[in-house]
């Protein structure tokens, strides 16, 4: 599998946090 980053901005995060473990990766980090 290709490795991919996953972020939620302000959006669902809950959504984004079960998406990422689901891939079993974390989310990425930024400062916007």
């Amino acid at each position: 599998m290709r490795a991919v980053k996953i972020f939620s901005g302000n959006a669902n995060v809950p959504l984004a946090l079960e998406i990422a473990r689901y891939l079993n990766t974390n989310l990425g980090q930024a400062t916007v």
